[in-house]
C-alpha cells in the first residue's frame, strides 16, 4: 500500500463537506483526525498510542502529528517509524514532516 504523504497539512473533508474531526471508517482504512481536520494520532482507554491511519487488518499503519508524518516515541522512549507497512514490507521515517533515513 502506498503512504499518505500527499495529505501532509491538508484538512480532511467528509463526505457531508464539513471539516473531519474524530474517527472515520472506511471498509478498509480508519482515519483519525484532530479538531482542525489534521490527520492526528490519538490515545485509547489504556495509553495506547492510535496511528492516524491503519488498515482493519492492521499491516499499514502510520503515525501523525496534526498534519505532519512524525514518529511516535515508544514505552521505552524510543522512536518508532512513521510509516510501517507489513505487506509491502517497508517503514519509513519521519519528524515533523520531513522524511529521514532509519532512524535504528
Amino acid at each position: 500500500m502506498k503512504d499518505f504523504r500527499e495529505l501532509q497539512l491538508v484538512r480532511i473533508i467528509t463526505k457531508e463537506g464539513t471539516i473531519a474531526k474524530g474517527d472515520y471508517l472506511d471498509e478498509e482504512v480508519i482515519i483519525r483526525c484532530d479538531e482542525r481536520g489534521f490527520l492526528n494520532d490519538s490515545m485509547d482507554e489504556d495509553g495506547q498510542i492510535l496511528p492516524a491511519i491503519e488498515t482493519r487488518d492492521g499491516n499499514h499503519r502510520e503515525f501523525w502529528t496534526h498534519g505532519l508524518l512524525n514518529c511516535p516515541t515508544g514505552k521505552d522512549g524510543l522512536y518508532l517509524p512513521a510509516v510501517v507497512d507489513n505487506i509491502d514490507n517497508y517503514e519509513l521515517w519521519f519528524v515533523n514532516g520531513k522524511e529521514y533515513p532509519p532512524i535504528n
